[in-house]
């Protein structure tokens, strides 16, 4: 069961996680270290979001130009 102490999310939640935080069109760019790192689309704007593999948490958005 997720969200046990200790244990990893999946790459899916991290998509999850970014979704439910307003963006759309989510891909991953990197899953490897200790978070993920997607691509997404907010208002028309491009973002790379960055989540916690162990909290499934977003921990950066930054806006790309």
């Amino acid at each position: 069961e997720s969200g046990l102490p200790g244990q990893r999310k999946h790459r899916e939640d991290g998509r999850d996680a970014v979704r439910s935080s307003g963006f759309r069109k989510v891909r991953a760019v990197s899953c490897s270290g200790n978070r993920y790192t997607y691509k997404a689309r907010r208002h028309g704007d491009t973002f790379i979001v960055k989540v916690s593999r162990r909290s499934g948490d977003v921990i950066s958005v930054q806006e790309t130009y």
